[in-house]
């Protein structure tokens, strides 16, 4: 199993913990799954401490999971990769073009979850434009849904990039060797039975 945890609390108790696995199913195929995405509580009174997010694990409106297809994976692997192409280049001052912007549906035990992935328009030192907003929403927040949502870092996004391109690789390898093993198995000769046995059959 492959895991990567990001810890984002803040003062404000807005922040989140969230990680990503990936883990095998039933049937020990390999597949991405983001769990354990917290809300945080703020501390007061605590000098140092900023939040803790252990108390909410158990609250269903506080915390969610969610699996990611490996076609999502990859769409997000491109926007990240796109978007530090493009503070590179001439152009990366211009607007971000919509298909910047991802948004995921998934419907699993009857609730809708809303999983939305995008570049934030936010300027660093330097004018790039490097931030990416991580957001899921289950349900409609307007009706009483709950939304966690994260902003990742120029590094943070870059170590997401990594670990989503490993964790494809490992899911190619391990298709790879299966199907090795089912042709080779289709391929191979039958077991040598030996020599035939003698039968003995009674004379009438």
């Amino acid at each position: 199993m492959m895991e990567l945890p990001f810890y984002k609390p803040n003062r404000a108790g807005s922040g989140s913990a969230f990680r990503f696995k990936l883990v095998p199913d039933r049937n020990g195929d390999l597949g991405f799954l983001f769990t354990s995405i917290l809300q945080a509580i703020p501390l007061q009174g605590r000098a140092g401490d900023t939040a803790v997010f252990e108390p909410n694990k158990d609250l269903p409106d506080k915390n969610t999971v969610g699996k990611l297809s490996e076609v999502e994976v990859a769409d997000i692997v491109r926007v990240i990769e796109q978007v530090r192409f493009r503070a590179q280049s001439s152009q990366g001052q211009s607007p971000y073009p919509p298909s910047y912007s991802l948004r995921f549906y998934h419907q699993s035990g009857g609730a809708s979850k809303t999983i939305e992935f995008y570049p934030l328009n936010l300027n660093g030192r330097d004018g790039e434009r490097l931030a990416f907003s991580f957001t899921v929403k289950v349900g409609q927040p307007s009706s009483g849904g709950s939304v966690f949502r994260v902003a990742l870092e120029p590094g943070e996004a870059f170590r997401l990039s990594m670990f989503f391109r490993n964790g494809i690789h490992a899911i190619d390898q391990q298709r790879f060797r299966r199907q090795m093993a089912y042709y080779r198995h289709r391929t191979e000769p039958p077991a040598n039975p030996g020599p035939p046995t003698s039968v003995h059959v009674p004379e009438v």
